[in-house]
């Protein structure tokens, strides 16, 4: 198996940095324009360059035969690998509860109605548009490898700050 220190996982946080650095323009052209020149984006951009290199060197060095990992990963995006007989669709009903039993209760329902709330007020800050796409992108990393996120409990860490983000959002809203 792959012995690697840093996690795929953290590269979901990419596009969210990159909108939260986000310039708007006038019009589509003119705001990637602005991008372009906007250092804080090329700082996250060449950080996850090196990060992204210092990940592929690791799994390059680490790893002697590559079948072995990408039969893993391929597993992990289908239902009943590993002897891990379920439906897809029962896997998606134990996502929901995992969601709720390993970030909570208060935390999951505080996403919700801090989503609802930025809906409702149009008040909608970088932060705010930040985490709820990155509640988005889990969503859809969770609908293509449903067997890691039902097997693993360290993909629902990723989960908190944004539903604390939002909590408060609902919170404050109210």
């Amino acid at each position: 198996m792959v012995g690697v220190q840093i996690r795929w996982t953290a590269l979901g946080a990419i596009p969210v940095l990159l909108l939260m650095t986000a310039e708007r323009g006038p019009i589509l052209r003119a705001a990637v324009y602005n991008n372009l020149r906007n250092p804080r984006c090329w700082g996250i951009v060449i950080g996850v360059g090196l990060g992204l290199g210092i990940f592929i060197a690791q799994v390059i060095a680490y790893t002697p035969s590559f079948d072995e990992p990408v039969g893993y990963i391929a597993n992990l995006a289908k239902p009943g690998a590993e002897g891990f007989a379920q439906t897809r669709g029962r896997m998606l009903v134990a996502l929901v509860i995992r969601m709720m039993v390993l970030v909570g209760p208060a935390l999951m329902l505080g996403l919700v109605v801090g989503g609802f709330d930025l809906r409702r007020t149009k008040t909608m800050t970088r932060l705010a548009a930040g985490m709820i796409l990155y509640f988005l992108l889990w969503l859809m990393g969770a609908l293509v490898l449903t067997f890691l996120f039902n097997r693993e409990k360290w993909v629902y860490v990723w989960l908190l700050f944004p539903a604390a983000v939002l909590t408060a959002h609902g919170l404050q809203g109210s």
